[in-house]
C-alpha cells in the first residue's frame, strides 16, 4: 500500500507551496499529484527549438511584486525553496500605459506614480491622493477577510469587527469607485490599465480586488532568474528531502473516503487506475473543479452552483508567443496597450480581436527579465470569452480544423498590428510566432473553460464566507488562488493558507515563525 501523510493534487505553485512547507516544518511525507507531464502548473515553461536558437517562454508568470527579501511572499518562498529561486528586479519604470494621446509609465515607488498621475492630472489631485488611501484601506481589509478564515474563531471575530469599518467601501465595484470620485474619463482608464493582471473588467471586478493588486506592485516588480520553472524545481527538492516526491501524467479520478472523512485519492496513470493513501489531501485544482468533480457526492450541491456563478463571469485569454532575433530596443519594462479609454467594451473588443483588428494587448518580454537568458522572446496577450472558441472544443489539440487555423493567423496578425502600431519596426525582429487561445489553457491545465484566473474576482466571489481551505469533508481542504486572491503571489499564500489549516488553530502563527526565523539566518 503506498501511504502517505498528505497527498497534493495539482502541482501549481499554490499546491507546491503547502506542500513544502508540511514536508519541511512537519516532516510531513508528501505525494504531489500533477495530470500534465510537467510540474508547475502556471509557473512551468515551454520550449520550441527554431535551428540553431532555443526560445523558452513562460506560461503564467509574467512578473510578481512583493519579492524584497523583507517582504513575507518571498520569505515563504525562500523557506519552501532553501533559498533556491532567485529574483531579478525589473526597471524602475516596470510598466508603461500606453492609449493613442497619452502614456504613462509606472515607477517602482508610491510617491512617484502618485506624483506623476497628478501631474497629468491636475484637477484631480484631491481624488488621486484619497484613491493612494483607499486602495490602502481595503488591502489591510482583503488581508484581515482572508485571514479571519483560518486563524482561531475568537480572532476572527475581532478581525470581522475591524473590517466593519470599511465594509461599504469594499462592496463595491471598480467602476463604482471611479465614478463615484473622479471625473475625468482618461484618469479612470489609466488607474485600471492593469485590468488584465486579475482578469476582470472594471465594471465587474471588486474593488478591494483591484486595491490588494494595485499596492501589490507599488514598489515594483521581479521576475525568476532562469524563468519561473525554477520554482516547480526548487520546491520540489525540498519534497524529495524529505521522502515526498511529485508524480506527473497522474489523474486523479476520484477521493477515497470512509465516514465521511479522506483516506486518499484513487488516480489514472497511462490508463490503469490505481490508489494512494493519506489522511490529508489537499486540492490545488481551483475550488470548482474540486467541488464540481471531486466533492460532488460529498457536498450539498448549493457549494458547486454558487461557484458556477461566479465562475462564468471571469474571462481566458490568447497568447501570442514570439522568438526575436535579437533584443528588442526596451529595458525589459511591460507595455498595457490601450486602443480605447472603455474598458468594459469588451464583448467590442473581441470582435476586433477575432476580426484581426485588435484594440487591446499585454506585451511582455521574458528574456530581458531574465539576466540569463539565452535567446529573445516576447508575449502577446488579449483577453476574450472562451465562449468565442467553443466550437472546436471537441476537436483535439493540434488537430482542429482550417477554420481555427485561420483565426489563430488573423488574430495573431490583428495582434502584431497594434504593437507595430505604436512600436515600428517590431515585426522585423520576429523569426518564430505560436498563438495559444482558451483552448490550450483547458488542455494543459484542465481549468473550466480555460480561466486562467480561476474564480472570477467579483463582488459574488468576494461574498462566499464558505470558500476558504478547509472543506465539509474531514481531512480534504484547498489551497491556491481560489482560497486567497488571484495571481501568483495570491496562490503561494492560498497555499500557505492550506497547510495553516492542515497544521489547525494556530498553525497559520507556527508558519509565519518559522519563515520569518528562518529569513533572518
Amino acid at each position: 500500500m503506498q501511504q502517505y501523510d498528505v497527498i497534493v493534487i495539482g502541482s501549481g505553485i499554490g499546491g507546491l507551496t503547502a506542500a513544502a512547507l508540511l514536508a519541511k516544518r512537519d516532516g510531513k511525507k508528501v505525494l504531489v499529484l500533477e495530470q500534465h507531464h510537467v510540474a508547475g502548473g502556471l509557473t512551468h515553461t515551454f520550449q520550441r527549438q527554431v535551428q540553431q536558437t532555443r526560445y523558452e517562454w513562460d506560461v503564467g508568470l509574467h512578473y510578481v511584486g512583493e519579492m524584497a527579501r523583507s517582504d513575507l511572499a518571498r520569505q515563504v518562498l525562500d523557506y519552501a525553496s532553501n533559498q533556491g529561486i532567485h529574483w531579478h528586479k525589473m526597471p524602475h519604470e516596470f510598466e508603461h500605459f500606453i492609449y493613442p494621446d497619452l502614456k504613462l509609465s509606472q515607477p517602482a515607488d508610491e510617491q512617484d506614480f502618485r506624483q506623476r498621475l497628478c501631474q497629468q492630472f491636475p484637477a484631480e489631485q484631491q481624488a488621486i491622493h484619497r484613491y493612494f488611501k483607499d486602495i490602502k484601506r481595503l488591502r489591510a481589509w482583503f488581508i484581515n477577510d482572508f485571514l479571519q478564515r483560518i486563524v482561531p474563531s475568537g480572532l476572527s471575530v475581532a478581525m470581522r469587527a475591524i473590517n466593519a469599518r470599511h465594509q461599504k467601501l469594499a462592496e463595491q465595484t471598480t467602476q463604482t469607485y471611479l465614478d463615484r470620485h473622479f471625473h475625468d474619463p482618461k484618469l479612470k482608464a489609466l488607474l485600471v490599465s492593469q485590468w488584465g493582471d486579475y482578469g476582470v473588467t472594471p465594471e465587474q471586478s471588486a474593488f478591494a480586488l483591484h486595491a490588494l493588486i494595485v499596492t501589490h506592485y507599488l514598489n515594483g516588480a521581479w521576475y525568476p532568474v532562469q524563468g519561473s520553472g525554477q520554482i516547480a524545481q526548487q520546491m520540489i527538492a525540498t519534497l524529495q528531502a524529505h521522502e515526498g516526491t511529485c508524480l506527473t501524467r497522474h489523474k486523479v479520478t476520484r477521493l477515497l473516503t470512509q465516514q465521511d472523512a479522506v483516506t486518499g485519492v484513487e488516480v489514472e496513470h497511462k490508463g490503469k487506475l490505481k490508489q494512494f493513501f493519506a489522511p490529508v489531501v489537499i486540492s490545488n485544482i481551483g475550488a470548482y473543479e474540486s467541488y464540481h468533480r471531486l466533492l460532488q457526492d460529498h457536498v450539498k450541491p448549493h457549494y458547486a452552483e454558487q461557484l458556477s456563478q461566479v465562475m462564468q463571469r471571469g474571462l481566458s485569454a490568447v497568447t501570442l508567443y514570439l522568438g526575436l532575433s535579437k533584443a528588442p530596443p526596451f529595458a525589459g519594462e511591460n507595455k498595457w496597450i490601450h486602443d480605447s479609454y472603455n474598458h468594459n467594451d469588451i464583448a467590442e473588443r473581441a470582435q476586433h480581436l477575432l476580426n484581426g483588428t485588435a484594440k487591446f494587448c499585454f506585451l511582455s518580454f521574458p528574456s530581458l527579465k531574465d539576466p540569463e537568458a539565452t535567446a529573445h522572446t516576447a508575449e502577446i496577450i488579449a483577453f476574450i470569452d472562451y465562449q468565442e472558441f467553443s466550437q472546436w472544443q471537441t476537436q483535439a489539440w493540434q488537430k482542429r480544423d482550417a477554420e481555427y487555423q485561420a483565426l489563430k493567423t488573423r488574430i495573431a496578425e490583428g495582434l502584431l498590428d497594434l504593437v507595430e502600431r505604436y512600436h515600428a519596426g517590431f515585426r522585423q525582429l520576429i523569426t518564430y510566432q505560436e498563438l495559444a487561445t482558451p483552448l490550450s489553457m483547458e488542455h494543459f491545465t484542465h481549468r473550466h473553460q480555460g480561466y486562467m484566473y480561476g474564480l472570477a474576482g467579483t463582488l459574488d466571489r468576494q461574498a462566499l464566507a464558505w470558500l476558504k481551505p478547509k472543506t465539509p469533508v474531514k481531512g480534504f481542504y484547498l489551497s491556491g488562488s481560489d482560497v486567497c486572491s488571484v495571481g501568483i503571489v495570491g496562490a503561494i499564500m492560498g497555499g500557505f493558507a492550506a497547510a495553516a489549516a492542515v497544521k489547525g488553530s494556530w498553525g497559520m502563527f507556527d508558519l509565519i515563525w518559522a519563515v520569518k526565523k528562518d529569513a533572518l539566518t
